[in-house]
Formats: structure tokens, sequence, C-alpha cells
């Protein structure tokens, strides 16, 4: 991360095989993510240190290390979506006292100051603190789109004994900015206008906030060297408010006017609380070794939404030439206006255990499995004294998902493995006679083998997958305000990753991913189809060569390319996000002393300026693009 000095998860996950950013509202907005073919649905892609979060975007600067759990490991985590998850580690306090200030300032007046600050509190360094902290203020490359953002995460860890380790996390994060909702497809293609046009009212009213409290603990307790039991909390606040300019369904049959919804919400806030309760431990029978795992999480959130949208007595809000936008304060809503009041509640607890069996040191068997309890509740209306009376709907689901797998050891660096998963999904809600409906589920089956070089500094890992997901919702013919869930659909593919270092001063990642999905069943004339905003072929390079002797040491220069395939922009298969490929570079230099060290970086991303898009999340209305050739350059002392 470090390198490439990425600031949201989809700058870090771009090196991953199998990995595709779908991310809502530009550069800063809500983390989203398409893994081996499938969306996060409902944000359950996305943990903080074991333990989900709810829809939000996050910085990188408190966060150590990036996790991606695919097959397995992943149903550990509860009800996720088929492809897997990306589990974020956070920074965590050091026993040695360490300080560092960092400048970042680049293109689009971009400015971000770091600081960090670790060591021990107590004389024996059984109480230690950390304390990261973050400011920015940025334009974007999109016109009359920037970001405010504070970030404070202080963090402690006690140990009170040999066999105990207490961590307490908090973190508070604040965004100030305005949405984006991108840019509209004309045809098959993404409307040629310049990726800088922001089709909103871009008036000074018009801002997005979001305030996001993250506050948690982890606590170890050793039995012995074989047995452990890990206890895990989070509870995370979200606070959003905003007045945002949406746009229509599609583009007027000119294919340049477009229609625009205005919508002003006060106050939209969610509460989600996590916890889980895991017991470890290794045992011998007769020779053959197990490593055992059995555990319990619970998972609630809550989210309260009060709304004014458009303006009921005349209408929307005036249409906009995509090709000549106008810019002007935005007309907000009133509370006599349509109005959206929200409720809903979200609630799962699970059992899951699970056994590693190896045989002779060299076959390891697995098996493992996971009993779900899920309920949600939902209630909305179009005025506060219907909201009042508004009754709560509840759907309610429970499921047992197995999993297994097997790993055979033919060199102590040359592994081969398989493995078969299920997963429980997302409930779906209640369809058109109040009857709950199904929930979406999803099977996996895996092969792939793994190899170490070099005593383990170069590792290159090869996979195939065969993912069908079943229930996803569809529309109803006959009810057309409702769905229901007879979708279904399938992704085959190959992953290729490597890590490490050829040489001393030599180190590289690469991925390779080839995808090839398909709608196997929809009532909507998409089978057939493929999913969106998936490339059937993608991959990346980088690699990064440091100097450590002669006139020259302490100079490190690093380069790399990021394929992407063409894809489809939506199930419909209307329209195509074109392929790229981006080169991006960097040169930095390091200088140290006996107790200081200064670091000197300048990456540039997109050195050929080439035009290109991320993602469609929401349609053809929707595009967003990349990034064009950008500098960054930062200063970092460290102590």
């Amino acid at each position: 991360m470090e390198d490439q000095q990425a600031i949201q998860l989809k700058d870090a996950l771009k090196n991953v095989s199998g990995v595709f950013t779908g991310n809502q509202s530009g550069e800063y907005g809500y983390d989203k993510f398409f893994i081996r073919g499938f969306p996060n649905a409902g944000s359950t892609q996305i943990y903080r240190d074991g333990l989900l979060l709810p829809r939000s975007n996050n910085d990188t600067f408190n966060i150590e290390q990036i996790e991606i759990l695919k097959g397995p490991a992943a149903v550990l985590y509860g009800r996720v979506e088929p492809g897997g998850l990306i589990n974020t580690v956070s920074k965590k306090p050091l026993d040695t006292p360490y300080y560092s200030l960092q400048q970042q300032f680049g293109s689009f007046d971009h400015y971000r100051t770091m600081a960090d600050a670790t060591g021990p509190i107590t004389s024996d360094k059984s109480l230690l603190y950390r304390l990261n902290i973050a400011y920015q203020n940025t334009g974007t490359f999109v016109d009359l789109v920037d970001n405010e953002r504070i970030l404070v995460a202080p963090s402690l860890q006690w140990k009170p004994g040999d066999r105990d380790v207490l961590n307490f996390r908090l973190e508070y994060q604040n965004d100030n900015g305005r949405y984006y909702d991108g840019i509209p497809a004309v045809g098959r293609r993404p409307a040629d206008i310049p990726i800088s046009t922001f089709l909103g009212w871009g008036g000074d009213n018009e801002y997005q906030k979001q305030q996001r409290i993250v506050t948690g603990y982890d606590w170890t307790h050793h039995f012995n060297g074989d047995w452990k039991i890990t206890n895990r909390f989070s509870y995370t606040n979200l606070n959003y408010k905003f007045i945002n300019t949406y746009y229509g369904d599609s583009l007027a049959d000119d294919n340049r006017t477009f229609t625009r919804a205005n919508y002003h919400y006060p106050s939209d806030k969610t509460d989600a609380y996590a916890t889980n309760l895991d017991l470890t431990g290794r045992f011998t029978t007769y020779g053959i070794s197990h490593k055992v795992l059995l555990g319990f999480d619970y998972y609630r959130k809550d989210t309260h939404a009060i709304g004014y949208c458009c303006d009921a007595l005349n209408g929307f809000i005036p249409t906009v030439d995509i090709y000549n936008p106008i810019h002007a304060d935005v007309r907000v809503p009133l509370q006599n206006e349509l109005n959206d009041y929200r409720r809903s509640s979200q609630y799962w607890y699970g059992l899951y255990f699970q056994d590693q069996v190896t045989f002779f040191d060299k076959l390891h068997l697995l098996f493992g499995g996971r009993q779900d309890w899920a309920t949600d509740t939902r209630a909305s209306a179009s005025s506060a004294a219907s909201y009042a009376l508004a009754q709560d709907k509840v759907f309610s689901d429970s499921k047992f998902t197995p999993r297994a797998g097997i790993l055979y050891q033919i060199q102590p660096s040359l592994s081969i493995y398989g493995n078969y998963v299920e997963s429980f999904g997302v409930n779906n809600g209640r369809g058109f006679n109040n009857e709950p409906l199904k929930p979406q589920t999803a099977t996996q089956y895996e092969a792939g083998v793994k190899k170490e070089w070099m005593d383990g500094k170069f590792i290159t890992t090869l996979a195939y997958y065969d993912l069908t997901k079943k229930n996803i919702t569809t529309t109803d013919p006959l009810h057309p305000q409702f769905v229901i869930p007879v979708g279904e659909a399938r992704s085959r593919g190959v992953e290729f990753d490597i890590s490490g270092r050829i040489t001393e001063n030599l180190s590289v990642i690469g991925s390779y991913s080839y995808t090839d999905t398909e709608i196997t069943k929809d009532n909507r004339g998409n089978q057939g189809h493929k999913l969106p905003n998936v490339p059937k072929h993608a991959g990346s390079l980088w690699g990064k060569y440091d100097v450590t002797q002669g006139l020259l040491r302490g100079l490190n220069i690093g380069s790399g390319v990021f394929l992407i395939g063409k894809r489809e922009g939506d199930n419909a298969n209307s329209f195509e996000l074109p392929g790229y490929v981006r080169w991006d570079a960097l040169v930095g230099y390091r200088w140290r002393t006996s107790k200081t060290e200064l670091f000197l970086q300048l990456n540039v991303n997109n050195i050929l300026d080439k035009t290109y898009y991320d993602a469609s999340p929401a349609g053809a209305t929707n595009i967003y693009p990349g990034i064009p050739r950008t500098f960054l350059g930062s200063i970092k002392i460290a102590l």
C-alpha cells in the first residue's frame, strides 16, 4: 500500500486477482467490489478485524494489511457473498517507540497530512498505545467535486500476563464532499463527454456528509500452548446527511437530455453491533493431528432514515443537457413534499465448527459447517403520521451450510488443494402475497496449486473455481412492483497470483484472472447474458527495485501495468465498458541516520493519460470514469 500510496481500498486491491472495483459516488464514495463475478450485496464483503462493517468508505492509513478470503475461509465469517470477502486488519500498538509525520501533495489540489505515534506506556511494556491521525483536503478530476476528511484512530494493547492480550480500538472518520453520480451511456458506449463533466446541480447548498465512529476490542486467552479462546466486539455508528442530485433511469430520445431528481436527507443513521467467540485448539489421536475451531457470532444493524424528494408541487427539477450542463444552487425539497421515512433492523447469529485433520504431515483434510439464523424487519411510509403507525414486516430464515477441503503437500514447498463450500446470502424480503421469499444461496468448487520458491521468498498460486448463486431476485411479471426469487447466475474462472522477492533488491507482485460469467435463469430476457462490471480477462504486474549499495543507496524505483478487459454494463448487456491498460510508476529515496528516517516519493498514475471507466454499479446512467494522469508526491519523517 505504501509503494503505491493507496488511500482507498480500491487503490490497494487492484493488485489482486478476481477483485474489481464498483465504487459508488466516485473516488471517495462507498466501497463496493466484485469478487469472482459477484458484487457485495447489503455490504456483506468488507470486515474490520474479523467483524462486519456496514456500508461506508474506508481510509487505509490505520490499516496494517488487507486480506482477501475466498472459499471455506470466507464462510467462517457468516452470511457472505459467494465470491469471498475483504478483511481489513487494524494497525496495532508497538512495544518500541515510533513516530512519523507525512505530507502528501498532488494533482487536483490534493493535500493530505498523516501522523503516527506508538510505543509503551508502562516500563514493563504491558500497556501499549498507538495513535493514527490523518487530514485530507482534495479536489478531484470531476468539476465541483471535492472531499475533506478527518481520521482519528487511537488504540491500546494490554497484556496483564503471559496468557492474555486485550486490544481496544476507536476510529472516528468524518467526510464532507459532494455526491457524484457519474455519466450516462449513449448507445453501447459511455457518453463522449469530458470525464470531468458534473451533471448535478453543483450549487453551494449541495453536499454529502458522513460521520463514522467504530469502536471495539479483541481479547485472547491462552489456556496453554494448544488451546485458546478469542472474543471480538465492535460497534459502528454511521450518520449521513446530504442534499444530492440523482439522475433518471435513462436519457431522453434525443440522447442528450437527462431527467434529474433532488433528494434531501437531513437524517440517515445506522447503528451496527458485531461480536464473535472462537475456541481453537489442537490435539493428536492415534498419530493423527487435529486443529479444531468452535465458534459463535452475532450481528445486528439498525437503520433510520428521513428524507424529502424532488418537488411534488412543481414536478422534478429541470433537466440537464449532458453536453452543456448548467450549474446553480439546488432547490431543497421541503417536508410537505414527497417524503421517505424508513426504518429497518437486520440481525443474524450463527454457530460454526471446523476440524483440520493431518495424516503423515502431508495430507490435510478439512471438514466444517455453519448453522445460521437470520431476521430482517422493515417499515416505510411517506409521511410522519403514517410512519408512526407503520408496522414492521419481519422476514426470517435459517440454513446449515457445509464446507470441506483437501490439501496435499507433494513437497515442503509445493501443495495442491481442493474445496467445496456452500454459503447463505442476504434475505430477499417478501413477494406480492406477503410471503417470505427464499434467501440467496450459493455453491462453489475450487482446486489449485501453491508453490514457494527460493526458500519461501517468492510465492505463486493457481486456482480454478466454479461458483453458482441461486434465488437472485427478478421482477414479478404479474406484479412489476414486486420481485420473485427465480434468478440464477454462474461464474467460472482461473486465478493466478505471484508475490515476493526475486532478488534481494527486486520485489514483484502480479495477478491474472479469467472470469466467465453467465446469467443462467432470468424472467426478463437476460438469460445467457454476462454479469455486469466483470471482465473476462484482467491482470496486473508491479515491480520495485531498491538500491542498497553505492552512491545511489536508498533510491527505489517501481513501475506497473494494470489491464482490465471489456465489461458489460448491466444485466441486460445493453452497453459496454471498454477495456484498458493503465501504466503507473514511482521513484523514491530513503535516507537514514541512527535515529531518523526521511522518505521522499513521487507516484505517477495513468502515465499515458488513458481514458477509462471503473464501473457502472447502478446501470446505464451511472458510469464512473477512472482517474486521468495524476501526480502524487510525499515527504515522510520517522523517528
